[in-house]
């Protein structure tokens, strides 16, 4: 082979990899404006914002809930809502029985998680109505519809017809999680709806038995009773 066959080989192989070179290049310029391209459509749809994911939320049952450091404000009575927001930190309810409590966790716009209570007593609204209305006024202070979660905790067993309805939400998704029937005779619940310092949304429970509450005030009654007639003896010694 002469000198100008291989030079003519010699350029027809740095030209097949100067193409192939190209290629690679228009492949990876494509490819790295197809992800630029994606990335920007995400965040015009995000409004320029990542959302971060709301934490799995977890209905914890506690020992004992001391509610005593609940202002009054913060106490939700019975057929009532209540509200968890930057101002009130937490929100509870007592006493449930065959009643059930709702709760709607979901976060602002901006991220700012916020919280609503109800003690459902299921005579004036049907559960399902009642979500609907405590939706609507997360909505009207902020909230997104998209990231609202439902809860219910409560019930007792002899009360079937509250339990089947919302049983019945738990089957169709409009509740997430739920504590059915959690009383046997006897027994109530109370819960409490935190926000930590994390902002992070907790739910807390604790069932107890009603009549052990009432024999534990007698006894202290009893006690003061005995107490004060003793200090009556002694004031009379001489």
């Amino acid at each position: 082979m002469d000198s100008r066959n291989k030079d003519e080989i010699s350029n027809k192989i740095r030209q097949e990899q100067a193409d192939e070179d190209s290629t690679d290049l228009a492949e990876s310029s494509t490819s790295l404006m197809e992800k630029l391209f994606s990335c920007a459509c995400s965040k015009r749809k995000s409004g320029g914002k990542t959302k971060d994911a709301m934490a799995p939320i977890k209905m914890i049952q506690q020992e004992t809930i001391d509610l005593m450091e609940m202002d009054k404000k913060n106490q939700v009575p019975m057929a009532s809502t209540g509200y968890l927001n930057n101002k009130n930190k937490m929100v509870c309810t007592e006493a449930l029985a065959s009643c059930y409590a709702l709760i709607v966790v979901g976060k602002t716009a901006n991220g700012t998680p916020i919280a609503s209570l109800n003690h459902w007593v299921g005579d004036e609204l049907s559960a399902e109505d009642t979500i609907k209305s405590m939706k609507k006024a997360l909505k009207s202070q902020g909230g997104v519809t998209s990231e609202m979660q439902c809860f219910a905790i409560g019930g007792q067993k002899d009360f079937s017809d509250m339990t089947n309805e919302i049983d019945s939400l738990v089957k169709r998704k409009i509740i997430q999680q739920a504590k059915l029937e959690v009383n046997s005779q006897g027994e109530n619940t109370d819960v409490i709806v935190r926000l930590n310092e994390n902002k992070e949304i907790s739910i807390e429970y604790t069932t107890r038995n009603i009549h052990a509450k009432k024999d534990t005030l007698q006894a202290e009654d009893d006690n003061d009773i005995v107490a004060s007639a003793l200090a009556s003896l002694r004031n009379r010694s001489p």
